[in-house]
């Protein structure tokens, strides 16, 4: 289990803090993951991914940026994942 996303030889630093697991109803996506009160069901009490191997592409930093971000330049892409990911752990979407 890496929990890393290298995109053109560029690493995005994940701090691997949760918090986009823990806040699925504000993200909008994968309803079915949600155990009920907005947190993935496969998020373990050590913040780590329990089927993170066969997780839903849109858990995957690298399909996300080929699928819909494939024009931008990626350290952009990475600074824009930084805001969401700030943005998130402040509950500001």
């Amino acid at each position: 289990m890496d929990n890393v996303t290298n995109l053109q030889g560029l690493v995005f630093a994940c701090d691997k803090c949760g918090a986009c697991c823990k806040h699925l109803r504000e993200a909008g996506v994968l309803p079915d993951f949600d155990r009920g009160d907005g947190v993935c069901k496969y998020l373990n009490g050590e913040n780590k991914c329990d089927i993170y191997n066969n997780r839903p592409d849109i858990c995957r930093g690298d399909y996300v940026y080929n699928r819909f971000y494939h024009g931008m330049d990626v350290e952009g892409y990475y600074k824009m994942s930084h805001l969401y990911c700030k943005k998130i752990r402040e509950m500001q979407l």
